[in-house]
């Protein structure tokens, strides 16, 4: 079980995925409609940005966002929060975007491991096969710590404002 933080564009393109993580139990987060810096963003762009990946996710939304690049003032914060959604930044990850080897990443993530640890890695933005191969050692590494990996829990209610349909 885990946390996906989905963008709104692939979401439409997808949306076989996003039932079959739902019905896996997974929590979905909003992740932007489309991956744009937020502190760059009016409100009302940063409102579109949220709403209308909710919209596309529907019930199957939680109650987080997760900023793109972990960038996110307080007014951007203010608007998601506005929406019923609590911003989550990682606080590890392996870097996979830089596209490490395997055992960079491995590494990175095994030292980032403590417990509450929300850690990041991606499943878009082109092949990840070094993502992958890290992450067939280090699931198995985790549980063998005795470590359990769960929804983050800000990410499992539904959000205040659901789509922009209901805002109206």
């Amino acid at each position: 079980v885990g946390t996906w933080f989905v963008n709104g564009v692939p979401a439409q393109a997808f949306p076989e995925l996003i039932r079959k993580l739902h019905r896996a139990g997974m929590a979905i987060g909003n992740h932007t409609w489309d991956h744009p810096n937020l502190n760059s963003l009016t409100d009302e762009q940063v409102r579109d940005q949220l709403r209308r990946t909710n919209d596309v996710v529907g019930r199957k939304m939680g109650s987080c966002m997760r900023p793109p690049y972990g960038l996110i003032n307080s007014a951007a914060a203010g608007v998601a929060e506005s929406l019923g959604l609590t911003p989550v930044i990682w606080t590890g990850h392996g870097q996979d975007w830089a596209t490490p080897g395997p055992e960079q990443m491995l590494s990175a993530l095994k030292a980032a491991t403590r417990p509450g640890a929300v850690i990041l890695v991606h499943d878009g933005g082109g092949p990840r096969p070094a993502t992958v191969a890290a992450m067939r050692e280090y699931i198995p590494w985790l549980v063998q710590q005795g470590y359990a990996m769960e929804a983050v829990p800000s990410c499992l209610g539904r959000p205040a404002v659901a789509s922009a349909r209901s805002a109206r």
